[in-house]
């Protein structure tokens, strides 16, 4: 759901029934055969066939889901940022929902037309040989911090001025090491997040033991990996 959704808001959330449910309403919902929950954007609804549309924003709408009436369990209703509180149920959330809903499911968002039209420009740019060897030598020295917040574990990279990410390691047992990251915009690039994403797989190891697969649930940091030729992170990485 980034960039409507950012790492650590709070969603705020009311039980709700199917008819009360609008195109570009946020639900949380469980998908069939599953027992975790998502929060994804409704798209359209048929109430004929009792079905819904739904899929995060960030996503093509190739990868939108199907969900039954009785897997929605609420609707998020407050998004908590910071010290900041969005009603998502008054003007002009209310009224912005809709057109967020009819721009994503025609892949327009702005994170989506720049991934279909712009990025494979910028790519093709960046693969020079010349622009490759720059990124080498100012990502060479990249300082990493660790942090324990109970049973998760918080990793910072710096590199140059600021931080340039974060992730959130968490354990599930019997599923795995699910990752939840943010990489700031100037270093989205398959040179950082090869270094990036090898000192998230050491830690995870050193903390909870290399026997588990670890998930990728970031889209960027998931693309950003597709993307770079000849990254070896091992059989254990799973994307989105």
């Amino acid at each position: 759901m980034h960039p409507f959704l950012k790492m650590m808001d709070v969603c705020i959330t009311r039980e709700i029934t199917p008819p009360q449910i609008n195109p570009g309403d946020i639900i949380v919902y469980r998908s069939a055969g599953s027992d975790l929950l998502n929060v994804h954007r409704v798209l359209s609804k048929n109430e004929k066939e009792g079905h819904f549309l739904v899929k995060g924003d960030n996503v093509p709408y190739s990868r939108h889901e199907r969900v039954a009436s009785a897997g929605i369990r609420e609707k998020v209703r407050l998004v908590k940022r910071g010290e900041k509180v969005f009603n998502l149920e008054r003007f002009p959330s209310k009224y912005t929902a809709g057109l967020l809903a009819f721009l994503s499911r025609r892949d327009l968002m702005p994170t989506l037309f720049k991934r279909k039209f712009i990025d494979p420009i910028l790519l093709g740019v960046s693969a020079s040989p010349f622009f490759a060897s720059i990124r080498k030598m100012f990502y060479a020295d990249i300082s990493f911090m660790k942090k324990k917040e109970g049973e998760a574990c918080r990793v910072y990279a710096f590199a140059g001025k600021g931080r340039s990410a974060e992730a959130i390691l968490h354990l599930k047992e019997s599923k795995g090491v699910f990752i939840s990251s943010y990489i700031r915009y100037r270093d989205r690039n398959p040179s950082f997040a090869e270094k990036f994403m090898k000192k998230i797989v050491d830690i995870s190891d050193s903390e909870y033991g290399s026997q588990h697969n670890i998930y990728i649930t970031d889209n960027v940091l998931s693309g950003l990996i597709q993307r770079g030729k000849g990254l070896s992170l091992g059989s254990r990485i799973r994307l989105p």
